[in-house]
């Protein structure tokens, strides 16, 4: 998976993984 390989090669504060996550389920909804 992208995503995964994207958590590998920059691995984040659970905070930023939360932002990264906030913003990609409102650019893809």
């Amino acid at each position: 998976m992208l995503l995964s390989t994207i958590h590998h090669d920059q691995p984040m504060k659970p905070l930023d993984r939360v932002v990264f996550w906030i913003e990609f389920i409102m650019c893809h909804k």
